[in-house]
């Protein structure tokens, strides 16, 4: 009898679980940030970008130059 108790509730489990999906087919797709150069980075181009992505794109343009470490001091 506990065996056939067991083998109900991991039935019911498994099929609560069947329907679930971390993806849904509704889903909107993510949006592709541009690339990050001197045309898509100017302030005009910045302000047409969706919302979601404008903090994020505007924060790599500020950053798209290179390192260049400072000469050393000898005090």
């Amino acid at each position: 009898m506990k065996h056939i108790n067991l083998i109900s509730i991991a039935v019911v489990v498994v099929i609560g679980l069947v329907g679930c999906d971390n993806e849904s087919s509704t889903s909107p797709q993510p949006i592709l940030m541009p690339e990050v150069n001197d045309k898509n980075c100017a302030p005009e181009n910045i302000t047409q970008l969706d919302v979601s992505i404008r903090t994020e794109f505007a924060d790599a343009c500020l950053r798209r130059g290179t390192f260049k470490p400072s000469p050393g001091k000898k005090w």
